[in-house]
Order: structure tokens, then C-alpha cells, then sequence
């Protein structure tokens, strides 16, 4: 033994995810939960989409994949064009810059194998010409640990959530309603040419035209 001491491997990771959208309208509220996932979409109708407002919550979940313990000091976060941003309700978050910056887990050390999060509520006002998909994109900026050995997996120090806003007709319910209706008259279509040819019993045919 001459005193070796291995050097332990220090990782840390970020995944952004979209957790709720919550959707305001004319017509009422709507909340969709999303359950981490990075792309989520929502419809809004046509007669609904002007002037409706869409909260995005954001989840960032921060995993230590190395082998020592260690804080992330700050996490960056590009604002989207056409996101609003709403200090009232992000206490952790400043704007800077037109970027978004958290130091809130600089004080939490996280030991290998776990796991911290935070959260981000951004909102996004509807006139009609603005839907599509917006992509949000999450960055550890700053890394330690008391070892002083440095991230050595950028790959994975940024994540992204996608979030697609979509125009509803309601089109496509009536396709749907109307193919139901097609499809029922076309069974007890069957069922009467079976009638008549004396292949389908006369209580069957009652449940079926009942039914």
C-alpha cells in the first residue's frame, strides 16, 4: 500500500419535464396533468383561443449519478419567446438577462444515487397566431463537491420539455360521433337482410333494434 487513493467519479444530471398545464378560457378552466413527461400537448377550441391564458409547470429533477456527494449552485433556463414569466409565482427563480437562474438547491447536498427538485411556472397569453410547439431548455450551470473534481458527464447537464398548443374545430368529435352512427345503422342493415332470409331469430332482432 503507497497511500493510492482512487479518484471517485462526480456526475451530476438534470431532466425537465412538463407537470401540469393548466388551460383559461372564456368557457372555464382546465388543468391537465402530465406526470413528467417532456412533450405534452393541449387543444384549445377556435372560439376559445384568443385571449386564453396557458400556465406551464415545469418540473427539473436534479440526480447525483456519480459517486461523491455534491450541490448544484445554479441552474439556468432559457425563457422562450411568447413565455411570460411570474415572480409571484417562482420565489426561487430571477430573471436576468432574458434567461432564467435558481440557486435554490446551492445549500442541499445530495448524496449519490438521489435526487432534488425544482419547479418553474411560466404562462403564455393566446391570440390565435401563437400556437405551435415551445420548447423549454434547462441547464446546470454550476456544480461542486468538497473533492473539488469536476462534472465529468456534460451529456447529461441539460434537458429539455416540449409543450405543443393546438387549434380543436371539434371536428374531429363529430367524425367520430357520426362514424358511431354509420356504424350501427349498417348492423341492423345486417340484421334485417338476415331477417328476411330467416337466418336471424325474431329475438334477436328485437335486442338488436332496442339496443
Amino acid at each position: 500500500d503507497i497511500g493510492l487513493v482512487e479518484k471517485k467519479f462526480f456526475d451530476m444530471e438534470i431532466q425537465k419535464y412538463v407537470n401540469k398545464i393548466t388551460v383559461q378560457t372564456s368557457a372555464g378552466t382546465k388543468t391537465y396533468d402530465y406526470e413528467n413527461k417532456q412533450f405534452a400537448q393541449v387543444q384549445i377550441h377556435s372560439k376559445q383561443i384568443n385571449g386564453a391564458n396557458v400556465i406551464l409547470e415545469y418540473k427539473m429533477v436534479v440526480t447525483n449519478k456519480g459517486e461523491l456527494p455534491g450541490r448544484v449552485g445554479l441552474i439556468e433556463d432559457d425563457l422562450p419567446d411568447g413565455l411570460t414569466f411570474y415572480s409571484e409565482l417562482n420565489s426561487n427563480w430571477y430573471l436576468s438577462d432574458g434567461k432564467l437562474y435558481t440557486n435554490a438547491l446551492a445549500t442541499e447536498e445530495i448524496p449519490a444515487g438521489e435526487s432534488k427538485e425544482v419547479t418553474l411556472i411560466l404562462g403564455k397569453k393566446m391570440t390565435g397566431d401563437n400556437v405551435g410547439t415551445t420548447t423549454n431548455t434547462a441547464t446546470i450551470s454550476m456544480s461542486s463537491n468538497e473533492k473539488a473534481v469536476e462534472d465529468g458527464n456534460a451529456n447529461n447537464n441539460t434537458s429539455k420539455a416540449e409543450v405543443l398548443i393546438q387549434v380543436s374545430t371539434g371536428l374531429i368529435r363529430w367524425i367520430g360521433i357520426t362514424m358511431g352512427i354509420i356504424l350501427i345503422l349498417a348492423l341492423i342493415a345486417f340484421a334485417i337482410i338476415l331477417f328476411k332470409n330467416k337466418k336471424l331469430p325474431k329475438i334477436f332482432m328485437f335486442i338488436l333494434v332496442i339496443g
